[in-house]
């Protein structure tokens, strides 16, 4: 639907895959938040959250994707 946004919350991990902060962000769609965590400097990697619903995880910075 035009015009919707959805409210996602980014968790940057901490080496011991804890959280070492998180950021909300309003994007219009999964690949637009998606688009913009590429740009997030992750040495320990992050997960893209909307609600309970976790969107997308990203591997540390210089790593593989399993």
């Amino acid at each position: 639907m035009p015009g919707t946004f959805t409210s996602y919350t980014i968790m940057i991990l901490s080496q011991a895959g804890g959280i070492q902060g998180a950021m909300d962000l309003i994007c219009a769609s999964d690949n637009d938040v998606r688009l913009v965590a590429q740009l997030i400097r992750r040495p320990h990697g992050l997960e893209i959250w909307d609600g309970e619903r976790l969107v997308a995880m990203f591997p540390p910075a210089g790593a593989q994707a399993a």
